[in-house]
């Protein structure tokens, strides 16, 4: 008759068990991990999450087909390619180069707590994300010698599921440490130069129009600078805008507007200017619709809207 096993005997063995697993998790947290930044393949990627230093709500950076958006609770936009490329980028060029501290207790110190951390989160297809990183802070050390271009750069990291703070170059906070309109799309016009064939002006108290016939720029209103047109166009062929206005509503006409036309007539951008008071104004793109900009009469506004006069000298 075989022996009963005693109770003690069995509670004695499960705190074994219970002690040894906890021992192991502390350990393996503990644990010098490298993850293989530079294997992530950009291409697969298609979501990116950002959570800003314990924000209540997350940055989600959404690629659909060839097309990314960024939301942010209910608010969504067309997302700057170049702007998410550049960030990927960044984030396969970590090299985790030095081990900093293994003690949970100095997070919050280097910042990389989620509390006070930039938490990011990459996505291939799956809802399982491929990397789980919180970024903290930088330093910056100026250079000892101006002509050897020395200064010194690093951040701290850590691997979300890990506790170990690493070191790495670069200052990667200012460059991964993007809200909303960061992200968003800037574009105001990108075009070929040789598709223009067709410009058209319309102000309050004029409008002209230019046309590219047998290879010289023209005007319906008189002779005009074939070079300068040129060099307009090369000048406005890629423009962004620099700040958004999210609460504008053209509910009115513009009052300046400026088509680009290709040689069949058919419309390449147009770009409408609305006046908010005698310095301020909005530039809107047929080719970033959901965008209108803040804009100055000395920078965007005359970057775009010239006078006939312009083209004459």
């Amino acid at each position: 008759m075989s022996k009963k096993i005693k109770p003690k005997f069995i509670i004695s063995l499960l705190i074994v068990v219970i002690i040894a697993t906890s021992l192991t998790l502390f350990l393996t947290k503990r644990r010098v991990v490298r993850y293989d930044f530079d294997q992530i393949n950009i291409s697969k990627v298609n979501k990116i999450e950002v959570n800003l230093h314990g924000s209540d709500q997350t940055i989600m950076v959404l690629k659909d087909d060839k097309t990314w958006h960024v939301t942010k609770g209910d608010e969504e936009y067309k997302a700057d390619i170049r702007v998410v490329a550049n960030y990927l980028n960044k984030i396969r060029n970590i090299q985790q180069k030095k081990v900093i501290t293994r003690k949970r207790k100095d997070w919050k110190k280097y910042q990389v707590a989620e509390s006070n951390g930039i938490h990011i989160k990459l996505f291939y297809s799956d809802e399982k994300p491929i990397l789980d990183l919180i970024i903290g802070k930088s330093n910056y050390e100026e250079a000892t010698n101006p002509l050897l271009e020395d200064a010194k750069t690093d951040t701290y990291l850590r691997l979300a599921n890990g506790w170990v703070v690493y070191q790495t170059d670069g200052l990667l906070q200012k460059h991964l440490n993007r809200n909303l309109n960061e992200w968003r799309n800037k574009l105001i016009t990108q075009f070929k130069t040789k598709e223009v064939e067709h410009i058209n002006f319309s102000y309050p108290d004029s409008s002209y129009s230019l046309t590219l016939k047998d290879g010289r720029w023209t005007s319906n209103q008189g002779e005009i600078n074939h070079r300068r047109v040129l060099k307009y166009i090369s000048n406005v062929q890629f423009e962004d805008g620099y700040q958004f206005d999210n609460n504008f509503t053209a509910d009115t006409e513009p009052l300046y507007s400026l088509t680009l036309l290709d040689q069949d007539s058919a419309e390449i951008t147009k770009i409408n200017c609305y006046k908010i008071d005698n310095i301020n104004y909005i530039i809107h793109s047929s080719q970033n619709e959901a965008a209108y900009f803040k804009a100055k009469q000395n920078d965007l506004v005359n970057q775009f809207f010239k006078s006939l006069e312009y083209f004459k000298n």
